[in-house]
């Protein structure tokens, strides 16, 4: 009888093997979904037609849309504007027909939550974010107060 044990041990021991890795790439998978800077593929797969709500880090919020088309639709207090949104290596640009824009690297802060840093002309980020959004269908991940006040 003991040969038979031993072989069921071993289907046992896989089976717990293959459940540790999946909860391992499980939780990795969650990991990246929660932060890290994105790329210029994951800008562009994550955005096409997204439209966020957001926030300035002077608290001034808005709502902007990124059409497949590369049309971008923005609001804020100031009123409704058109422009272009691209991407740019590892940035996401937005410029507008009557407001100035401008290139951003972008970080994900939790699972809807991303953070805006504007980029100068030689790539360098900012080391203050510029503004927070997030998907406007979903509850916000954002951290701070100010998300609290949209």
């Amino acid at each position: 009888m003991r040969p038979q044990a031993a072989r069921t041990e071993i289907p046992l021991i896989r089976r717990a093997a293959a459940a540790c890795l999946g909860l391992a790439l499980c939780l990795f998978a969650g990991l990246s979904l929660a932060g890290g800077v994105l790329t210029g593929s994951d800008i562009s797969t994550t955005f096409l037609g997204l439209t966020l709500d957001g926030v300035y880090a002077d608290g001034i919020t808005f709502t902007e849309t990124f059409r497949p088309d590369g049309a971008d639709a923005y609001s804020d207090g100031r009123g409704v504007n058109a422009g272009h949104w691209w991407v740019s290596g590892d940035t996401i640009c937005t410029f507008y027909d009557a407001l100035t824009g401008g290139c951003f690297a972008v970080e994900r802060d939790g699972s809807n939550c991303f953070t805006f840093y504007v980029v100068d002309d030689g790539a360098r980020r900012a080391s203050a974010w510029t503004a927070r959004g997030w998907d406007h269908d979903r509850p916000a991940t954002c951290p701070g107060g100010e998300v609290a006040a949209r």
